[in-house]
């Protein structure tokens, strides 16, 4: 069973967790399974930070559009597709990403007209009717708008918009103009929020590829690896509360996150989860 166990995961990815198991595959294998079931609460968090994130950076944006004399005073959906604005005052990778977003939007769309196209074809000769033309089916399919743009360029691509850098991000006195005042000021400045966003970003992306997301020089043993799993979901649950407190009332409410994190982050609970693991592993009383 461990080998299989082993053989699911990979060798690699067990690889930070025998460095802080002394080397025991069983013990690395249990802290494993613990720690990754209790990286998943992150996934709520980090989703709400990034769409209330993004939402608010598009709000700015097209703030700036209808009230801005220095602005182009275009629609918000014609400002992200047309590459004389928004793309114009990216880096190549901003500029790469917002295409790709673009293609996307229009692919979705003609997915969508050609699958109603298909439907209303098969309709009418089953009734015995003329067939549709392809103004009539274009009327039946919303245009691509402003929100399938926001929704399908990524977290990274917003949170960079805020880098200081100028030389990562050429027209960052552009950008800091738009974003001004943004979540009423609850981070200070601009800098603090990018900041904190970055931390947000590289965890989420360990996250998502299933990585040691505890991992840092100062973790030696699992129960360290623990502490840094609560202090990070610490961290992000105040980001969110200072990025949408209505959306952090909410989801505290909801999942009654102060019970959920006194049962997930309890030293006393882990350890005797991981001795159970054991047992599935090694059989009840034995050692390996």
């Amino acid at each position: 069973m461990l080998n299989r166990n082993i053989q699911s995961i990979s060798n690699s990815r067990l690889s930070p967790y025998l460095k802080i198991c002394d080397g025991n595959t069983i013990d690395a294998m249990c802290v494993y399974t613990s720690l990754q079931h209790r990286a998943a609460l992150y996934f709520t968090v980090i989703q709400e930070i990034e769409i209330a994130f993004r939402n608010e950076l598009s709000y700015k944006i097209e703030e700036w559009l209808i009230t801005d004399p220095s602005s182009p005073k275009v629609p918000l959906y014609e400002y992200f597709i047309n590459p004389i604005y928004m793309s114009a005052y990216l880096n190549s990778e901003g500029q790469t990403q917002l295409t790709k977003a673009y293609k996307d939007v229009q692919r979705n769309y003609s997915s969508k007209f050609n699958k109603l196209k298909q439907k209303q074809i098969k309709k009418a000769i089953k009734k015995g009717l003329v067939l549709p033309s392809d103004q009539q089916i274009l009327a039946l399919v919303p245009m691509p708008n402003h929100n399938d743009m926001i929704s399908h360029l990524t977290f990274g691509f917003w949170v960079h918009l805020l880098n200081p850098d100028p030389i990562k991000n050429p027209n960052t006195t552009y950008w800091q103009n738009i974003f001004t005042n943004l979540f009423d000021n609850r981070f200070g400045t601009n800098l603090n929020l990018f900041t904190r966003l970055q931390d947000v970003l590289r965890f989420r992306n360990d996250l998502y590829h299933q990585e040691a997301v505890w991992k840092n020089k100062g973790i030696k043993n699992p129960i360290k690896a623990l502490q840094n799993l609560e202090t990070k979901f610490n961290n992000f649950l105040g980001y969110l509360s200072k990025i949408s407190p209505e959306r952090f009332t909410t989801i505290n409410e909801s999942y009654n996150l102060t019970n959920v994190m006194k049962q997930m982050f309890d030293q006393h609970k882990f350890s005797v989860e991981i001795e159970n693991l054991r047992e599935i592993f090694i059989g009840p009383g034995l050692t390996n």
